[in-house]
């Protein structure tokens, strides 16, 4: 889950792992001077990969941060999107690339694309 940051320059990450939200983790849009040779996406990747695995956890902790989880993405007006891996666990990345950037300027989410199909 991606939402804007307090600090300046920076958006938050959450990352949701086994139904436990683990976070913030601060990032930085604009690279540090002797990272400028990597790409968003391997920053993005690097910053995820920095954050422990979950330790398990009672059921009720599971539960109380999945109702919060539920209701910050039903809700009518949310700020920040959220993305879920791939049946691989892979993460998108190009499409969390521009969640970022979609975030940290305030614009409107990406439309959700599901397995709708579309008639003509």
């Amino acid at each position: 889950m991606i939402q804007p940051s307090h600090l300046a320059g920076s958006v938050a990450f959450f990352r949701i792992d086994a139904g436990k939200i683990c976070g913030p983790i601060s990032f930085s849009i604009q690279s540090a001077e002797h990272a400028k040779s990597q790409s968003m996406e391997s920053r993005v990747q690097s910053a995820l990969d920095a954050v422990a695995p979950v330790k398990a956890v009672a059921a009720l902790e599971t539960m109380e941060h999945l109702a919060l989880l539920k209701r910050w993405y039903y809700r009518g007006t949310r700020t920040g999107e959220i993305f879920f891996a791939d049946a691989k666990g892979e993460l998108p990345m190009r499409r969390i690339v521009r969640g970022i950037s979609r975030v940290f300027r305030g614009e409107k989410p990406e439309p959700e694309t599901g397995n709708v199909s579309q008639s003509k």
